[in-house]
């Protein structure tokens, strides 16, 4: 019986990946970060193609479908336009550093995407299909769900000609039935405040999370200002006049007016003020509070009673728990990979199902180890190559448990490697979180990184009840929780009483379910 293989990739944006799709299943995922050690890598992702081809033991005259999650004429014409109408200021469009690499190449490059595959490959029988950005991102998160129909919300920095997208999802596949045009954009909003407070845009989002949680919301009657649900059910307004990112490209997102509305805006290299607090605390209740809002419309409009979420935005995890607990879904699903490293995914399905091949529906998916596994040979090779020593445990982990409760660090470096921006329990350094030490210790000598860090428990999932208010899973760490024991865990309990929560269960990574039980044992906390 012949199969039937599925190629999706994504490049030259950021967060550039393939994944392999056989039969309907996933096959192998990576991002191209985790092979040329570029965060965020935009290259032709050839190291993940390769990895994903190998894995299945076939070469690319294998493939049936190669699907690319980018319609690039539809952007290209709506990004002449948008220039065109903010002449002059858009002629900084052209400057070093205002895009990933320069847009001419760009263009040439998402116009022929089989003439690259081909030079790399050679010539090959698959067809090449473009996908729509936002339908490979609500593919991405809804066939893995699990759900048989549900409400999708896609958001994002910007797509071809939009930033945030509903659909609802059957057994007939997706609809669109709403999308809000750019310039308006929800990712573009937070990363102008993530530029604002001296981190880095398409990247460092996640910081503003962690600095929230010192701040008060002094800031938020100015920042709606910039952003606020809008009269349609189905909108959100936002004044493109405090954002120079339309113009300036990646150099430069926050206008002169943004700093006349919110004060200097902070530099890099600056100390932090009570000021940054606030405005990060502010910025996150309005991105919140109009999120909450359109959700709330958005229920009501469809009757669904699940919801899944994608695109950048959906890595909010203080935003996922409000959707959760206020907007009256009974279950929210959001996939390992929501951001642009998920479009891979979701291109292979959209281009299986432009070939009429069905897309059968799955089990939730629990388990995000796609990448590349090592065998113990090769291990001990690049052990000893290191001039390191090392011994065999006992398979009940009770050496590890040892070292752990005695105030070490482990690394763990187990199985298939996890895709996404989690490390979970693959690929992970672990710690005592009874120890509210291990946080400066890790911050300082380890990950070398800012003070106001969270760092993330995990937790059988049967065990997760007794130290947090979750209700339900949270296999790849995105939503919050608040803690109901700091006390007794405070090297994961934020400054505002959450952590970000990984529940584990047998299916999803038997290994480190193991380990947490045994911990849990010896010490009566599972975490």
């Amino acid at each position: 019986m012949s199969h039937h293989y599925s190629l999706g990739i994504f490049y030259y944006f950021h967060d550039a990946s393939a994944c392999l799709i056989r039969d309907g299943q996933i096959i192998a995922m990576a991002e191209e970060e985790r092979f040329n050690r570029k965060k965020h890598s935009f290259e032709f992702p050839l190291n993940a193609i390769n990895y994903c081809l190998d894995t299945a033991g076939i070469k690319m005259s294998d493939v049936n479908v190669i699907g690319y999650g980018f319609r690039p004429m539809k952007y290209l014409i709506n990004q002449i336009l948008h220039a065109i109408f903010r002449l002059p200021t858009s002629l900084n469009l052209f400057k070093p550093g205002a895009s990933y690499m320069p847009f001419g190449r760009k263009i040439m490059g998402l116009l022929f995407v089989r003439r690259t595959l081909v030079k790399h490959f050679g010539k090959f029988k698959a067809s090449v299909k473009y996908i729509d950005h936002h339908l490979a991102h609500a593919n991405s998160t809804f066939y893995p769900s699990g759900f048989e129909d549900a409400a999708i919300f896609v958001a994002d920095g910007f797509a071809e000609t939009s930033a945030t997208s509903f659909f609802v999802g059957g057994k007939n596949g997706l609809t669109k039935i709403h999308e809000i045009p750019l310039p308006a954009s929800l990712g573009v909003f937070y990363g102008t405040i993530t530029q604002f407070l001296g981190f880095r845009p398409h990247s460092d989002e996640y910081k503003v999370m962690g600095l929230a949680a010192y701040g008060k919301n002094t800031y938020a009657e100015q920042i709606s200002q910039i952003l606020a649900p809008g009269k349609d059910a189905l909108d959100f307004k936002m004044d493109e006049s405090f954002i120079d990112f339309y113009s300036h490209g990646l150099n430069r997102w926050y206008s002169q007016k943004m700093i006349d509305l919110l004060g200097p805006a902070r530099q890099y290299t600056d100390s932090y003020e009570q000021r940054h607090y606030d405005i990060a605390r502010s910025a996150q209740t309005v991105l919140e509070n109009t999120v909450i809002e359109i959700l709330k419309r958005f229920r009501k409009i469809t009757g669904q009673k699940k919801l899944c979420l994608a695109g950048g935005v959906a890595q909010n995890v203080l935003m996922n728990r409000r959707i959760l607990d206020e907007c009256g879904f009974d279950e929210v699903y959001v996939p390992p990979v929501a951001y642009d490293g998920g479009i891979s995914l979701g291109s292979a399905i959209g281009a299986t199902q432009k070939l009429g091949v069905p897309i059968g529906r799955t089990n939730k998916l629990v388990n995000a180890g796609f990448g590349p596994d090592f065998s113990d040979e090769t291990c001990l090779k690049s052990i000893e190559a290191q001039g390191l020593t090392f011994k065999n445990i006992s398979s009940d982990y009770s050496e590890l448990v040892s070292v752990l409760e005695a105030g070490g660090v482990v690394g763990v470096f187990d199985g298939r490697m996890e895709v996404g921006p989690r490390a979970l329990g693959r690929r992970s350094i672990l710690a005592d979180p009874r120890d509210r030490k291990m946080v400066d210790i890790l911050n300082a000598r380890i990950k070398r990184r800012e003070f106001f860090r969270p760092f993330a428990p995990a937790i059988p999932l049967e065990d997760c009840p007794e130290f947090f208010d979750l209700e339900g899973e949270s296999y790849f760490m995105t939503t919050v929780a608040h803690v109901k024991k700091p006390e007794l865990i405070p090297a994961v309990t934020h400054n505002d009483g959450t952590a970000r929560v990984q529940t584990v269960t047998m299916e999803s990574n038997h290994n480190f379910y193991k380990l947490l039980k045994a911990f849990g044992k010896k010490t009566g906390v599972p975490v």
